[in-house]
């Protein structure tokens, strides 16, 4: 299965599209940079596909300076459960997850070990997002709290470990390429393939996952749980796709990267928008890019110069 794998991705250097031809050949020309805070900032772009009636995850807070310490404590005495996250960050950085117990709050951390905090040690971690330590562009953030989304029971199995997500390649309004991302042990509750996540190539027409990919090798089964990976269909497809479709024209971007996931009680939502999204998804689909997006020798060529 290796040198098939191998012998694949040989081919895909043909028709792959690498980073220096997205970024010319496609982010130039598709997403002029006055509108890349519309996918940036995820609370802006939060009120973008709010606006357009896109599904996103509820917002309970926003935390802008030091003043904001007795939002924190209202949302503690009102929520169970929910999720800080940085506005600008990427990669999951800044990310907690907070739960509520009879004596008090633990963190669970991207699927890692449950810690106990303080309201303290939470507004700690509040201000290190907006000094802007997980945002390395800019030098300071915004913090939000969100709900805390449950993965759809079908996706579960998948990655039981933390929160699936589908990403969505959208190029001028039109799905050209998705991949279903799943947390596992080494990726410590993270959906990232950078961080250890699994990604699994889905069939465009019919939502059905194809090839998996875990640490660059081609991977048949969950190694958590020895589940196969492929043959599942995802939920909600074709709403999926239109929903990928409202969340890009939203933003007013032509390439763009949509991040979906399936919450058990609301369907389809909206986690994100990328302006810059990675290519790894061609090694998960063992497709290229180049040929969906009409790419031709010139772009290559002007790519090189």
């Amino acid at each position: 299965m290796l040198r098939s794998f191998l012998q694949k991705l040989k081919f895909l250097s043909n028709i792959a599209l690498g980073k220096n031809e997205r970024n010319l050949a496609l982010i130039l020309p598709s997403n002029p940079t006055w509108l890349l805070p519309n996918a940036d900032d995820k609370l802006r772009t939060k009120a973008l596909l709010s606006r357009s009636k896109v599904a996103v995850p509820k917002t309970l807070a926003v935390f802008e300076s030091s003043r904001d310490f007795e939002l924190l404590e209202k949302l503690l005495e009102g929520e169970e459960e929910f999720v800080i996250k940085p506005s600008q960050s990427a990669g999951g950085r800044g990310i907690l997850i907070v739960n509520k117990d009879e004596k008090g709050f633990f963190i669970v951390k991207n699927g890692q070990a449950k810690v106990r905090a303080s309201p303290a040690l939470l507004w700690e971690h509040i201000e290190k997002i907006i000094e802007g330590c997980f945002c390395t562009e800019r030098p300071r953030d915004r913090a939000f709290a969100e709900e805390l989304l449950r993965p759809h029971p079908a996706l579960r199995c998948l990655s039981p470990l933390g929160l699936p997500d589908i990403r969505i390649i959208v190029h001028f309004g039109t799905p050209v390429m998705a991949m279903l991302r799943c947390a596992t042990r080494y990726s410590k509750g993270k959906a990232n393939l950078h961080e250890g996540g699994i990604g699994l190539g889905i069939d465009l027409k019919d939502g059905k996952t194809t090839h998996g990919v875990w640490k660059d090798k081609p991977v048949c089964f969950h190694p958590d749980t020895g589940v196969p990976l492929s043959g599942k269909i995802i939920p909600d497809w074709e709403k999926i796709k239109t929903l990928a479709v409202a969340a890009a024209t939203a933003t007013s971007l032509n390439f763009v990267g949509v991040d979906i996931t399936i919450d058990a009680l609301r369907g389809p939502v909206v986690l994100e928008v990328n302006a810059r999204p990675g290519l790894s998804i061609q090694i998960a689909n063992r497709s290229g890019l180049r040929p969906l997006l009409g790419l031709t020798e010139d772009h290559e060529e002007e790519s090189r110069r």
